[in-house]
Formats: C-alpha cells, sequence, structure tokens
C-alpha cells in the first residue's frame, strides 16, 4: 500500500480522464431533471433526456434557441438572466414555458456557467417542473381567501 502523499504526486492516467469524461456525459444524460447546454449566443447545443420531454419534443425535433420553448411574455426577463450567466453568475429563477401540447408549464430553470481558463464558453441549464406545486399554492391561496370571508362574515377573527 501506497502513502498518501505518493498518490498526489502521481500524473493522472489518461484512461481515468476518459472514464470519468465518459461518466459525466452517461450523468448528464440520464439526469432526471431537463439539462440544456446553451452557447453564448443562445444556441442549443445539447439536451438530456428528460429536458426533451420536459419541452414535449422528441429527440429529432431539437430547437436552434432555448428561448423559443419560453411563453413570450416571459423572453426578455430570461434573456437578462442569460446575460449575468455569461457573465459568470450563477442565476436562479422561475418562468413558464409552452409545451409542445400547448400547455403552460412552470419551470424552475438554474442556469450554470461553464468556465475553462476564466472564459464563459456556455451556459448549462437545469430545468425543473414545478407546475404542480403552483397549482397547489393557487389552490392552497384560494383557501385562504375563502377562509378569511368566511371568517369576516361570521364576525370572527382567527
Amino acid at each position: 500500500m501506497q502513502d498518501k502523499r505518493e498518490l498526489k504526486k502521481q500524473p493522472i492516467d489518461k484512461q481515468i480522464i476518459k472514464h470519468f469524461d465518459g461518466m459525466n456525459t452517461q450523468l448528464l444524460k440520464e439526469y432526471n431533471e431537463g439539462i440544456f447546454f446553451i452557447d453564448c449566443v443562445g444556441n442549443v447545443i445539447f439536451s438530456n433526456k428528460a429536458a426533451l420531454r420536459l419541452i414535449g419534443n422528441d429527440y429529432k425535433e431539437k430547437s436552434q434557441q432555448l428561448t423559443e420553448f419560453i411563453h413570450e411574455a416571459k423572453q426578455e426577463e430570461v434573456r437578462i438572466y442569460f446575460q449575468r450567466a455569461l457573465k459568470g453568475e450563477k442565476v436562479q429563477f422561475g418562468t413558464t414555458i409552452c409545451h409542445k401540447t400547448n400547455n403552460e408549464m412552470h419551470l424552475c430553470i438554474t442556469l450554470l456557467p461553464s468556465i475553462v481558463d476564466d472564459q464563459v464558453l456556455g451556459v448549462y441549464a437545469v430545468c425543473r417542473d414545478y407546475s404542480k406545486e403552483q397549482e397547489q399554492f393557487a389552490q392552497l391561496s384560494k383557501l385562504e381567501t375563502h377562509l378569511k370571508m368566511e371568517q369576516k362574515l361570521a364576525n370572527i377573527g382567527s
């Protein structure tokens, strides 16, 4: 068994690097949240299976720009977040997309800049569907409003 100090001094084997590169690619492909890699001008370079399911496209139908999926009213806001990510900032926000079935979906998107040698090469967009949470929040707000109205009618406080 070798001393830990000796292990740190040994160069990293090219096979190990190749293995981890392949494993990282596999992890991105199989991750259960949608992941897009977007170049600096906004073109989608990579999308995993979950991302394609999220937007309702199959593998043959890839859009050139991620903003094409974003609801029209939210596109400018998303462009601003994307510009911040291109400056090296991690950005997280909620937005609405237009699913292929013409249903609106609420997404939580995290933009992570990919930085190599102090230069941003592109941005990873990790997307999570939170439509169900939005529906539950809306129902809860509705119930709260009804409760307040009933208490006011009954002339009692909570």
